[in-house]
């Protein structure tokens, strides 16, 4: 069982800020942080993550407890950047308060599309920022967003002022040192919050074990550009869809190898149009190609950029490794370029689509055989120089496992920041001008949903049992006042092969056994629910024996 929540006094001192991660620390992916004062909180971030084993959910979110307890003193929502983990909660957490929602331009616009996919009450109220003009949250924040380098535009880090002094936010960001257009780096917000004091860094950890600085845009270009020329067919390339400066890179590299472009995917297509929209994307409109087009073009002249990077079987590259895309069949001689990290946990299906390809004579290059991917994390020596820049006082990692946490901390002791803090999702630690420690605990988990709907935790326990043990359904024939059993009869679901006669003997035995068990105890039943329980016993007992596995038991007792 875990520890029962710590609570702290709920009266903060004046001069106190507290910061209560519910998701992002300790785990990678689903952000989302309390910032509270004592008269106003605002949620910094509200993002999902992906469940590992669904058993029919599509997303998880952290649970809002801690936000929804204060909701009279929540005024906003602050969004770093417009990727999933960081934005796509939000709309869960509108259906539960009326706050307006802060955030860059492109971060808004990707939040729109998910509210049209998720039906709230009213027209929520979504505010661009831009950087180096600051705006104040209630009485107690004033915030001072700044541009960072990241893999999509409008990624930001937030200058915070607070009672408790100045703190920086880093979000997620890189410093690249040849950036592409549009990237921006506002180095200056930074030095200005340095020179007045910057209490407390909260610095993005995902990239702590990469040593060095990470590659940059123009790096990928270069590697990309190589066998791009060298293909003497199609080329399909596979990339986040919300990496939007790859995107970019690949228009430029289309055009100058003499390429038409296909966008394969709906999320690639939004990205693209948002790009466009804000003035992002350029030169896309020149070689696109309509759908009904592209099987028109000549193999040497067109190039496919696809979503399904990460072996997603419904995603656009799974479906062309399986010759199921509507639009096109791939042939012997075509080359397929996977531009993107594995995401932990998709090892198997990214090889798994690998093999698929090769195996229709098609030429397949990853991150592993060709630099054709670049993080859009700072690898180590950009979270140092992170440190060095802002020079604060404290240092509390964000954004990554324990481990990265721990790693990072000790990075920022070299740089001689000596105050460090690890804390995981759940802790409620408080910043004042002099201290910085854990005052108390809050309970966090996950929320999961399907089609936008809440999945009851005792639902998912159920379909984990049932994957593990499966589950036997059993109907037991009695009569009224329970001085006759008839035969039971057993259906099982996940446990036996039915067209094994070895396993159709052992369900009989079990019938058999049941009704042995239930005629010995029939004097001691007052009611059908005690029939009921005692078979559910009877059976766990049986398949523990027989089998080693307690699957979910179903009983039916059937009065006649």
């Amino acid at each position: 069982m875990p520890p029962s929540p710590v609570v702290p006094n709920p009266v903060l001192a004046d001069d106190a800020l507290r910061l209560v991660p519910l998701g992002g620390l300790g785990e990678v992916g689903m952000n989302c942080m309390a910032v509270e004062a004592k008269r106003d909180i605002f949620a910094l971030d509200c993002g999902i993550t992906f469940p590992e084993k669904t058993f029919g959910a599509d997303i998880s979110h952290a649970v809002f407890d801690y936000l929804l307890d204060r909701a009279d003193r929540l005024r906003a929502i602050v969004l770093t950047h417009g990727h999933e983990d960081h934005v796509g909660a939000v709309p869960y957490l509108l259906r539960e308060v009326d706050v307006p929602v802060y955030g860059p331009p492109y971060a808004l616009e990707i939040l729109k599309k998910r509210l049209e996919e998720v039906e709230i009450d009213g027209t929520p109220d979504l505010r661009p920022f831009q950087s180096g003009r600051s705006f104040g949250i209630g009485d107690d924040f004033e915030i001072e967003p700044f541009a960072v380098h990241h893999s999509l535009p409008d990624a930001h880090g937030l200058v915070i002022r607070s009672p408790a002094g100045t703190v920086i936010h880093t979000g997620d960001f890189k410093i690249e040192s040849n950036p592409v257009r549009t990237q921006r780096f506002h180095r200056e917000v930074i030095e200005r919050a340095r020179e007045r004091g910057v209490r407390l860094l909260l610095s993005d950890s995902t990239n702590i074990d990469v040593p060095g600085r990470s590659g940059t845009e123009a790096d990928v270009y270069v590697g990309l550009e190589r066998l791009v020329r060298a293909a003497r067919h199609r080329v399909v390339i596979s990339t986040f869809s919300s990496n939007s400066f790859r995107l970019q890179t690949l228009i430029d590299l289309a055009i100058a190898t003499r390429r038409k472009v296909a966008l394969f995917g709906r999320s690639m297509w939004t990205h693209a149009r948002i790009q466009e929209q804000l003035g992002h994307l350029e030169g896309l409109s020149k070689i696109l190609v309509p759908k009904d087009r592209i099987r028109s073009i000549p193999r040497d002249e067109l190039m496919i950029i696809a979503t399904g990077s990460q072996g997603e079987p419904v995603a656009a590259l799974a479906r062309l490794a399986r010759g199921a895309h509507p639009d096109l069949e791939l042939s012997p001689g075509d080359t397929v370029l996977l531009s993107a990290r594995v995401i932990p946990g998709a090892e198997l299906a990214i090889h798994a689509l690998c093999d698929a390809l090769e195996r229709r004579g098609i030429d397949v290059h990853h991150r592993k055989t060709d630099d054709i991917h670049a993080s859009g994390h700072g690898a180590r020596e950009e979270q140092r120089e992170m440190l060095e820049l802002v020079r604060p006082r404290s240092f509390m990692p964000v954004h990554g496992t324990y481990h990265h946490l721990v790693r990072h901390a000790a990075l920022a002791r070299e740089t001689g920041v000596n105050d460090t803090l690890i804390v995981e999702n759940g802790s409620i630690v408080e910043l004042t001008p002099d201290d910085l420690r854990i005052v108390g605990t809050t309970a966090t988990g996950r929320i999961h949903r399907a089609d936008g709907e809440a999945i009851a935790s005792s639902v998912l326990r159920d379909r984990t049992l049932i994957a593990q043990h499966g589950i036997a359904f059993a109907a037991i024939p009695v009569s009224q006042d329970l001085d006759y059993l008839g035969l039971p009869r057993i259906v099982t679901r996940g446990m036996f092969d039915e067209n094994d006669p070895d396993d159709e003997s052992l369900l009989r035995d079990a019938e058999h056994y049941l009704a042995r068990d239930l005629r010995e105890r029939l004097g001691d039943f007052d009611r059908l629910e005690d029939v009921r329980q005692s078979a559910i016993r009877a059976l766990r007992r049986f398949f523990q024996s027989e089998i080693g596995r307690k699957p979910i038991i179903s009983i039916a007792v059937l009065a006649t």
